[in-house]
């Protein structure tokens, strides 16, 4: 039987939400000095912009 899903294993899935909870934790302790991207670290930026710009012509 194979599995579908992804392809990293659980323990990888959640040790890596643990340190991105970590960090923002830092960002909110330290008002945004340390890692002051983690709200934005998975977002492609640019795409969301252009998005926006392409709807308000």
């Amino acid at each position: 039987m194979s599995q579908t899903g992804s392809a990293a294993p659980l323990s990888t899935t959640i040790i890596h939400k643990l340190v991105r909870l970590v960090r923002f934790m830092l960002f909110l302790c330290t008002a945004g000095w340390a890692f002051p991207h983690v709200c934005t670290e998975d977002m492609d930026l640019t795409k969301i912009q252009n998005e926006h710009m392409a709807r308000r012509r």
